[in-house]
């Protein structure tokens, strides 16, 4: 026995479906028959049907063989004759009729809405929607006197409903409706303002106005009214097919109207269905994903989702612009999709995205061009409001906090971009978004709440969100590759690693004339051999920091990575007392990894030291802080800049004493690392061998501490951060 969809129930069948038809017969002035329809009382009663015409006479020459169950066959079966479509199907009519009919869904709605002195504001999803709304209110209202004269009395005349409707042009449709509605107001008849996108509406009008009346999203039954219109009414077991056929609504309404009249030539429902599957997919392979994207990156995906369901609400006059987010600061380490999740967030709210980059600022030119150029990407946002204003590489704009030779072209930068940031703030429609690599290298002024009101952090993503995006990237081509073996090689690498891996594949696979194939991709995966030797010392040296991070109680380990470039460590701090002692686990902290190598191979390597965000710059720099500006050393009460913060050298006496303090914080760390050698040696073997731990696979290998330190949250700022910090304060990289 074929399985087939299970039937829709009655119940479940939108309410306003039926007006829609009304409206839609009204227009068209052809009723569409009802499928006849049994006696509450007696399901078997056909004397309610003797008087109501066959559903197909004057539709269709073809008839399809009934598909109801009888008691014979108790599972209903699939029609044998699929309808003939009608020849014309005016789809901006249906979707108008169907939207109106959930917005006015009965005889009182429309009465208040034409009502003398009545504002009434729909919104609907399609610009090409209004004037067919129009003309269907019009004739509805018209109706309803006609109906009814004596009504006249307390209903306004049709002809003299004002209706206001926004214009295409995006940029002057504000000034017009506003200018429209003005005029409208010299007179006592009922307005009816029709929009597209409620942000037309100025905010004076949106705080005076009554709340908008939206409709603003396509959905599978509005295509299912479409396609009653153009076939004739299905039954429950064809209907169910086709709601199981149809995209999902949001897929509906990423397709251009275009697309959608493209899938309505489908000559049968099924057909239609078929097409839209293939437009949204070939969207989707072209235009970039959504929201599905970012699954399993943390914070970042449930704060994507509630901003696209805040921006849609926003759009549909349903939440006022005061209670959305004024900006959002992406941070994390290069390459982990910062740019990208933008991308989606932009394509799943279906605004503009106007992308820049500091960068891209300074290559105008001297300060002038610079202010200009910056300037006009603010000015682009505000045209193409409600839109995503992407800025990327904020760290570039340095800080007011720093003093050099450069200061004065600083202060002028981050003042025109606290500026624009501020008109930003007071107009409605722009979301700001922007993304950095350091977070504490930009201003504090840009980032306080009003300017960016959320800081979240980008990690690596997971397996399963690195599944998905390999998925997403291989297309059609995932069917032939191993994608097990595939995943086993992607463990530690950021999205923009597997995205030049995969386009490496390709392209060796167009240049061999073949198919891609997973020994093109693991090719480009797999990386570059480390010795055996130089592999165990970065294991041995990241498993170091991760023990004493977790055993002094400076925080909890997040990840442990082994790249060609060496190791990285992410640690989440917990909250500090900002006492001396603490100063100095976190030293033993930064000097762990050294002194894991030490206890292990009696020798140390040049991997702590470097540049000034290496581990022997940040430990150096808590010791110094420790004498100079913390109130925690020799030096008593006095406070001077710290090297980093271009303050003097270190004196002869003062580099005593932070040598001093390194070499007690190194040997705090051996001596923690030797009581707990075989743990240490432990974690680094499990390193080797996956290149790649994160929290979950880390914690088993920690031995318990005596006393939790706390809660992960935000760490008492003891020293100036740097470049190798993950994000905020509460997490760290070494």
């Amino acid at each position: 026995m074929n399985t087939l969809p299970q039937p829709i129930a009655a119940s479940a069948r939108p309410a306003w479906m039926t007006f829609a038809h009304a409206l839609h017969d009204l227009m068209v002035d052809k009723p569409l028959p009802q499928v006849p329809a049994a006696s509450p009382s007696n399901p078997q009663d056909t004397e309610a049907q003797v008087e109501t015409p066959d559903f197909w006479d004057g539709y269709n020459d073809v008839r399809p063989a009934t598909n109801e169950a009888t008691a014979d066959d108790p599972e209903p079966q699939k029609s044998q004759t699929t309808p003939q479509r009608s020849l014309y199907t005016d789809l901006p009519l249906a979707f108008a009729c169907a939207q109106i009919a959930q917005l006015l869904p009965d005889l009182p709605a429309m009465e208040a809405v034409m009502a003398p002195g009545a504002i009434t504001t729909l919104v609907l999803s399609e610009h090409r929607l209004l004037d067919k709304a129009k003309k269907i209110l019009s004739q509805q209202f018209e109706d309803i006197r006609d109906a009814d004269p004596s009504r006249c009395g307390k209903i306004s005349l049709a002809n003299h409903v004002q209706f206001i409707l926004e214009p295409e042009d995006h940029v002057k449709s504000k000034s017009k409706v506003a200018q429209d509605f003005t005029k409208a107001l010299s007179y006592n008849a009922p307005i009816v303002i029709l929009l597209c996108d409620a942000t037309a509406l100025r905010h004076p009008l949106q705080l005076a106005l009554p709340k908008p009346l939206a409709c603003a999203e396509r959905s599978q039954a509005m295509l299912m009214f479409a396609l009653e219109l153009a076939f004739g009414a299905f039954n429950t077991v064809e209907e169910a097919e086709l709601y199981q056929a149809l995209p999902a609504d949001a897929d509906l309404n990423a397709l251009t109207p275009e697309a959608l009249d493209l899938a309505f030539r489908g000559q049968s429902a099924l057909a239609i269905a078929a097409a839209l599957n293939t437009l949204v997919a070939r969207k989707k392979e072209t235009g970039g994903a959504g929201l599905d994207a970012l699954a399993g990156m943390g914070e970042l995906s449930s704060v994507a989702a509630t901003l696209v369901a805040d921006l849609a609400d926003y759009k549909a006059g349903q939440l006022a612009w005061s209670d959305l987010p004024r900006g959002i600061l992406l941070y994390g380490g290069p390459g982990t999709g910062k740019t990208y999740a933008v991308g989606c967030i932009a394509r799943a709210a279906n605004v503009p995205l106007i992308a820049a980059t500091v960068g891209g600022w300074q290559s105008a030119g001297h300060l002038g061009d610079m202010l200009k150029a910056m300037k006009a990407s603010f000015d682009e946002a505000r045209s193409n409001a409600p839109c995503v204003l992407f800025i990327d590489e904020l760290d570039s704009l340095g800080s007011l906090q720093s003093k050099d030779k450069n200061s004065n072209y600083r202060t002028q930068v981050i003042n025109e971009m606290l500026a624009q940031m501020g008109g930003i703030a007071g107009l409605e429609g722009v979301i700001l978004i922007g993304a950095t690599n350091d977070p504490h290298a930009i201003d504090p002024a840009i980032q306080r709440p009003g300017r960016l009101d959320r800081h979240i952090a980008v990690p690596l993503p997971g397996r399963l969100a690195i599944e998905a995006q390999m998925l997403r990237h291989l297309g059609a081509d995932a069917a032939h590759i191993d994608l097990p073996a595939v995943m086993r090689l992607t463990r530690g690498k950021t999205p923009a690693e597997l995205a030049a891996a995969l386009r490496l594949a390709r392209a060796q696979a167009r240049q061999a004339r073949t198919k891609l194939s997973t020994q093109d991709v693991l090719e480009h995966l797999r990386p570059a051999p480390l010795s055996i030797e130089r592999e165990w010392i970065v294991a041995l040296h990241e498993a170091g920091h991760a023990m004493v991070g977790h055993l002094l109680g400076v925080g909890r380990p997040t990840e442990l990575r082994i790249d060609n470039n060496g190791g990285e460590t992410r640690m989440r701090l917990n909250t500090s007392t900002g006492r001396l002692e603490t100063v100095e686990n976190k030293m033993a902290y930064f000097l762990a990894g050294r002194a894991a190598e030490i206890i292990q191979t009696s020798r140390v390597t040049a991997g702590a030291g470097g540049n000034v965000v290496s581990d022997l710059a940040m430990a150096t720099e808590l010791a110094i802080s420790i004498e100079r500006s913390l109130g925690l050393g020799q030096n008593g009460l006095i406070w001077e800049q710290s090297p980093s913060q271009l303050g003097r050298a270190l004196s002869n006496d003062e580099r005593a004493l932070v040598a001093k303090r390194l070499n007690a914080a190194e040997a705090r760390a051996k001596a923690v690392l030797i009581q707990h050698k075989e743990s240490l040696l432990d974690l680094a073997e499990a390193l080797c061998a996956t290149r790649h731990l994160q929290e979950e696979e880390i914690l088993p290998f920690l031995p318990d501490v005596a006393e939790d330190t706390g809660e992960v949250a935000r760490t008492f700022s003891l020293e100036p951060t740097s470049q190798k910090e993950a994000s905020d304060p509460s997490e760290f990289t070494v």
